[in-house]
């Protein structure tokens, strides 16, 4: 009986054992998989880069258990090189950069095509990025909570920018979007949380997009879709704009007044709005 409960003891550790490497099998293809295979390290002007190689071309991206592509501590001006050891940086993956408190500056070289969602997130010291005219679109989170970026310029290649690229960036005062940039994908949530953001400039050539006073409109000037959140006094919405689209107003508490046509419709809700009727009517 005795040898039996060995016995069975001594099965169960085997198939532990087995189900332990099947685990550990799957986890390294799915690492594989999700990440692009073996990581590679290359040294450049001091710092080690930790990166994946996929047909022929470098990616930085984090890794599995968050091994990060440089050490977390780095401080101060980072220039990513446009070449690790022998391979082409064309990407940069999600949560690449993520957290990195003692990035002062960062300049992304020309060779890279994209740049992933939340790649910069929280890195809180970070106060100017020189990006690309390489890629086609700044990714959700890119720069969320950058509470030190106090300027960026939007290349003229991005044709698309997405919900929360900007968002929480408090130390944000302007952007302008280039005529380039034909996308905005949820307008209010790109610039939520930018407490500090007085002026959203758009080029006159741009297709879609418009600004007036500082303002974001649609082309024609009948959308209203953004007030930034740092503006302040009273605000009287031109009498064009037909309507007011939902949380266009949102985190302006520096506002004191919205003077708002009687025909204009508003969807969602404005703090201190005042209506008015159609001037000369």
């Amino acid at each position: 009986m005795n040898k039996k409960l060995k016995w069975g003891c001594g099965c169960g550790t085997a198939v532990l054992v087995l189900l332990a490497i099947t685990v550990a099998v799957v986890m390294n293809e799915m690492d594989k998989s999700l990440h692009g295979g073996v990581r590679h390290r290359a040294t450049v002007d001091g710092i080690t880069y930790t990166f994946r190689v996929e047909k022929g071309v470098a990616r930085l991206s984090p890794g599995k258990f968050w091994e990060y592509p440089i050490d977390t501590n780095t401080v101060g001006a980072l220039n990513i090189p446009s070449k690790l050891g022998k391979y082409p940086l064309k990407r940069i993956g999600r949560w690449s950069f993520v957290g990195y408190c003692g990035l002062t500056s960062v300049v992304i070289p020309d060779s890279v095509e994209s740049v992933g969602g939340y790649a910069f997130r929280e890195c809180s010291s970070l106060r100017t990025v020189v990006l690309p005219n390489t890629i086609t679109y700044l990714p959700p989170y890119l720069f969320e909570s950058c509470v030190s970026l106090a300027d960026i310029t939007i290349p003229d290649s991005v044709t698309n920018l997405y919900s929360g690229v900007f968002a929480k960036c408090t130390s944000l005062t302007s952007v302008t979007i280039p005529k380039s940039v034909t996308n905005l994908d949820n307008p209010s949530e790109i610039f939520k949380g930018c407490s500090s953001l007085t002026s959203i400039v758009v080029d006159a050539d741009n297709p879609n997009y418009s600004s007036i006073d500082g303002v974001l409109f649609d082309k024609s000037g009948t959308r209203l879709l953004v007030c930034p959140a740092g503006k302040q006094g009273a605000y009287a919405v031109p009498n064009a704009v037909v309507k007011i689209e939902t949380e266009a107003f949102a985190g302006c508490s520096e506002l004191l007044e919205v003077s708002v046509s009687a025909h204009i419709t508003i969807a969602g809700s404005i703090t201190n709005v005042v209506r008015h009727p159609v001037q000369g009517k």
